[in-house]
Parts: C-alpha cells; sequence; structure tokens
C-alpha cells in the first residue's frame, strides 16, 4: 500500500471511529435513542466533506454497539414476566 494511502485511510477510520464514539455518548444521554441517532446522521450529513458510505458506517457501528447493550438483571426479570408479544390479529 503506498503510504500516502494508508495515512489517509488512518485519517478517514479515526474521523469514523470519533463520530461512532460522539453519536454513542448522545445515545446514552437520552430515552429516544433512535431519534438521536437520526438526528446525528441529519447533522453528518449537513458537514461538509462527510461521503454516504461514510455515514452509512458511523450508522451501522452505532447500530452495531446499540444492539449489544444488554438488559440489566432487574429489567431482564421484569420483562420476561410481562406477556409475549404477538402479532395483531393474532389470538393470544
Amino acid at each position: 500500500m503506498h503510504l500516502a494511502t494508508g495515512i489517509m485511510t488512518e485519517i478517514v477510520q479515526d474521523r469514523l471511529n470519533a463520530a461512532v464514539h460522539e453519536c454513542l455518548d448522545r445515545c446514552y444521554q437520552t430515552q429516544s435513542v433512535l431519534a438521536e441517532l437520526a438526528q446525528f446522521l441529519v447533522e453528518l450529513k449537513s458537514e461538509p466533506g462527510w461521503r454516504v458510505g461514510e455515514i452509512r458506517a458511523v450508522e451501522l457501528a452505532v447500530l452495531g454497539v446499540l444492539n449489544g447493550v444488554r438488559i440489566a438483571p432487574g429489567e431482564l426479570k421484569e420483562a420476561r414476566s410481562k406477556e409475549p408479544w404477538t402479532p395483531p390479529n393474532q389470538p393470544r
């Protein structure tokens, strides 16, 4: 790999990582996680220099981390005690 290409790749990766961390910080501070993610992505789109593929990479990385968040033990017990979800128009 050419040295300049490697440096540019590293710079882009650093920028993507910083955006992912910033977005996660904002998501963890709200109850409206998906709305906050959407707002963050809109803001990225309005900033010069962000390409569609880079924004999508940030989105997928954030969703991957959020998907990995586990329910606290107390919440798990409460969730298990609730009636399971059934599709509309299905007998319970």
